[in-house]
């Protein structure tokens, strides 16, 4: 993954900048799915009707994808 090499944006790279980059993004992501999930999982305790569209409407992605 390192050997091959082209320019981008100009700059050289390799598959292997984007493969860790790519990882990077999902690893923020996801953290900042399981903190909102969290916030929503606190709110849920007091009114868990108006919670339950919000959860499923962020979970629903994850599963799909």
């Amino acid at each position: 993954m390192r050997e091959t090499r082209f320019d981008t944006m100009g700059v050289s790279r390799c598959y292997l900048d984007f493969h860790l980059g790519f990882g990077y993004s999902l690893s923020v992501a996801e953290l900042m799915l399981g903190v909102l999930l969290w916030q929503l999982a606190t709110l849920a305790r007091t009114d868990t009707a108006s919670v339950r569209p919000m959860i499923v409407v962020q979970v629903t992605p994850e599963t799909l994808a």
